[in-house]
């Protein structure tokens, strides 16, 4: 079941039921963290202020969007308090306590309370954090019928560039670059999106090792999404993805290959 955490009766508010629609993907957030969840069965009620998706929402941000729970926690209160004063006349400060600390009263907990719970959370979740939110939004967009039962996968890598101290082979994800403005160091990411119809969905990011394939990982999120019920028509990727070692293990899944392919020049015997 979908619980609506802001006003208007649709799963993502329009124009007619939001004055600020752009607010909107904080319903999802929360949509998503409530289903997080229900799905592990994770204890609900966590005090008298806040509860276990106000917990969750700030991981989503942090694992994501790749802050620190601090930050996370820090931006994720101010934007409630936005949304909050969106409708006011006279805008809402947050309110400050009687102390020599200078704490003000805050919508969501703060990252130190975040870790805390985190801490708390069974280690096979930790362990597959990003899957766990992953899974919470294909299933959410199964339910709301934003995505159908058979869909196609997008691949394709990302570099970043690096400006850090750290170096290979101390840090395994460190690689070189010839383009980089101000560096020649940069990680590699990768990133798989689910398409079906008009709709886009990452169901799985990875950051890959010098000199490691990408491949595992992407026969993995497969996998996954194969045992959730799904069926995958095709996967697409520029030509560094159409290896031997990818293509083989395609037509046992039932997956086809969408995409240019690399040529070599033939070995001389």
């Amino acid at each position: 079941m979908i619980v609506n955490t802001m006003s208007g009766s649709g799963f993502i508010p329009n124009a007619a039921e939001e004055i600020a629609p752009y607010n909107s993907w904080v319903t999802w957030l929360k949509n998503v963290a409530i289903k997080i969840v229900q799905s592990y069965h994770l204890p609900v009620n966590l005090g008298y202020k806040y509860m276990a998706h106000d917990y969750w929402e700030i991981i989503i941000l942090h694992a994501f969007m790749n802050l620190s729970l601090d930050e996370a926690a820090d931006r994720h209160n101010q934007l409630l308090y936005e949304i909050e004063n969106s409708h006011r006349r006279h805008k809402k400060e947050p309110e400050q306590f009687n102390d020599t600390r200078n704490r003000r009263r805050r919508l969501c907990p703060n990252g130190d309370n975040v870790h805390k719970y985190r801490n708390t959370l069974p280690k096979y979740i930790i362990d597959n954090l990003n899957w766990a939110v992953f899974s919470a939004q294909i299933e959410l967009t199964r339910e709301e019928g934003l995505i159908g039962e058979e869909v196609e996968l997008i691949v394709d890598n990302s570099d970043q560039w690096y400006y850090g101290k750290a170096r290979f082979p101390q840090d395994p994800y460190i690689t070189k670059g010839n383009n980089g403005p101000g560096t020649s160091r940069k990680r590699k990411y990768l990133a798989v999106m689910i398409k079906s119809g008009t709709t886009y969905l990452y169901c799985g990011v990875d950051i890959i090792k010098k000199g490691h394939s990408n491949v595992p990982y992407i026969l993995e999120v497969c996998d996954r999404l194969i045992n959730m019920g799904l069926t995958i028509r095709y996967l697409m990727g520029d030509r560094c993805f159409a290896t031997m070692e990818l293509l083989q293990e395609l037509p046992s899944r039932g997956i086809d290959y969408i995409g240019p392919y690399k040529k070599y020049n033939p070995k001389k015997r």
